[in-house]
C-alpha cells in the first residue's frame, strides 16, 4: 500500500468512527390534542348545547341543537329534550315566536312534558304557557281532548209521585203531585279521548195539596237527591260546540215522602226516608260561549224510584185510606240547561 492509500484509508475510518459516535436526531413525538377540543369532542349535542346555553351563547346553542336534531345525532327520547332546550335558548335569544313554536312540536311529540319551574327562568315558562294552551286548544277543537270541568244546570222534569198523589186525591186533590223545578252540579274528569267521567249530584221535587182552604190544607212533597256516575262520550265535535252521549246511574238518596197536617193550632208532618236507585241517559250539547266557558242543553230519560216508603206503618186516614208502602218515583224524561267552566287547562 503506498503513502496515498494509506492517507485515503485512515480518513474513511475516521469519519466512520465520528459517524457512528454522533448522537441520532431526535424523532418528534406527535403533540397531544388540545384539552378543550378532546372534552369538547366527548360532549354528546344536547350536553354542548347546554354549555352553551351556560355561557350565554343562545343563537350559537340554538343552531348546534338544529343541526344535530336535523343530521340525526339525536334519537330516541334524546330528541325531546334536545328541542325543548333550543326552545329555551330560541327565548333567550329573543325569537319567542319561534320558541313557541319549539316547544308546541315538543307537547305533540310527549303530551305529559312539563319544564322545571325550579330550574327554568320565568321568561321560558312565559313562552312555554303559551304554546301549552295552543296545542290544548288544538286538541280540544280537535276532540283529542276533553278538559276537566265543573257544571251547574236548572230544569224540569217527571215527578209525578202518583203513589203519593193517590193519598192526596181521597182527601180531594189531584190525583199527581206537580214537579217541581229542579238542579243540580256535577264535576267531569277527561278519561281518554273524547271520553269522560261525571259526577253529578242533583235535587228532586214534588209538591201538592188536598182541596181544603189555608190554613186547614193537607201538603204533600215527595223529594229525592240522586247522586250519579256517568260516562260521557263526545260524539261530535267542533271549534265552538260539542254532542255528548251519556250515560250513568247511582243512588237515590234523601228519597223522601210527607205529609204536613193541621191539627188544632199547629201542625204535623208524617214523612220518610228510604234510599232507592237512579239511572239515565241521554244527549247534552255545549256551545262555547269562551275557550273557558260553555252553555249547555240536555234532554234524558231516567229511572228514580225508591218503595217501602211508611212500610211499617199502621195509620189509616180518616179511619179508611192506609199510607203503608208509598213510593218516591221521579222516573220520565228530563231537561235542563246550564253553564260548564273549564278548569283543566
Amino acid at each position: 500500500m503506498n503513502a496515498r492509500t494509506g492517507w485515503l484509508v485512515r480518513a474513511t475510518l475516521l469519519v466512520a468512527l465520528v459517524s457512528l459516535a454522533a448522537p441520532a436526531p431526535a424523532i418528534a413525538a406527535p403533540k397531544p390534542a388540545a384539552p378543550a377540543a378532546a372534552a369538547a369532542a366527548a360532549l354528546t349535542p344536547i350536553e354542548q348545547g347546554q354549555k352553551l346555553y351556560d355561557a350565554a351563547k343562545f343563537a350559537e346553542a340554538a343552531a348546534a341543537l338544529r343541526a344535530a336534531l336535523s343530521s340525526g345525532q339525536v334519537t330516541g327520547n334524546d330528541v325531546v329534550t334536545a328541542r325543548a332546550l333550543m326552545a329555551r335558548c330560541l327565548v333567550k335569544a329573543g325569537s319567542r315566536l319561534e320558541a313557541k313554536q319549539a316547544f308546541e312540536t315538543v307537547l305533540r311529540m310527549d303530551p305529559a312534558w312539563r319544564p322545571d319551574a325550579v330550574v327554568v327562568p320565568p321568561d321560558e315558562m312565559d313562552v312555554f304557557k303559551l304554546a301549552l294552551a295552543a296545542v290544548t286548544q288544538e286538541q280540544i277543537e280537535a276532540g283529542r281532548r276533553i278538559p276537566a270541568s265543573v257544571g251547574f244546570w236548572y230544569g224540569m222534569g217527571s215527578g209525578d209521585n202518583k203513589s203519593l198523589g193517590e193519598i192526596q186525591h181521597f182527601l180531594g186533590g189531584a190525583d199527581k203531585l206537580d214537579s217541581e223545578p229542579e238542579f243540580g252540579g256535577s264535576v267531569r274528569f277527561p278519561l281518554r279521548p273524547r271520553w269522560s267521567l261525571d259526577l253529578e249530584l242533583a235535587r228532586f221535587r214534588a209538591t201538592g195539596h188536598d182541596s181544603t182552604k189555608a190554613p186547614d190544607t193537607i201538603e204533600f212533597e215527595a223529594a229525592a237527591m240522586p247522586m250519579v256516575v256517568s260516562v260521557y262520550w263526545a260524539a261530535l265535535t267542533g271549534p265552538r260546540q260539542r254532542v255528548n252521549l251519556f250515560v250513568g246511574g247511582g243512588p237515590l238518596l234523601a228519597a223522601t215522602n210527607s205529609m204536613d197536617l193541621p191539627f188544632f193550632t199547629f201542625r204535623i208532618k208524617i214523612a220518610d226516608e228510604k234510599t232507592g236507585l237512579y239511572a239515565h241517559a241521554g244527549v247534552e250539547g255545549e256551545w262555547l260561549v269562551h275557550p273557558k266557558l260553555a252553555v249547555t242543553g240536555r234532554a234524558l230519560y231516567r229511572s228514580a224510584t225508591a218503595s217501602k216508603l211508611y212500610h211499617d206503618s199502621t195509620l189509616e186516614l180518616y179511619g179508611t185510606k192506609q199510607i203503608k208502602d208509598r213510593k218516591v218515583d221521579f222516573s220520565g224524561f228530563g231537561a235542563n240547561i246550564g253553564l260548564r267552566a273549564y278548569i283543566g287547562y
